[in-house]
């Protein structure tokens, strides 16, 4: 499986409109997880490099936002 980048134009009436970072694989898409591309992109390799099964990725996900 792989998983890959994906970047969406989001609006909140907060903050405004912003640029953030999700991942697609397979034909799921996984929005909105952060605004920081770098921490995606170092998510994604590690997904890419371990290949969790899909039942992991909530507690991968988990981790990524406990850090």
């Amino acid at each position: 499986m792989t998983y890959q980048l994906f970047q969406q134009i989001k609006w909140e009436p907060e903050a405004g409109e912003y640029l953030t970072y999700g991942i697609v694989f397979e034909d799921r898409k996984i929005e909105d997880l952060s605004t920081d591309q770098r921490r995606v992109c170092a998510l994604i390799a590690l997904l890419n490099r371990e290949q969790p099964h899909p039942a992991q990725l909530r507690d991968v996900l988990e981790d990524f936002f406990a850090c």
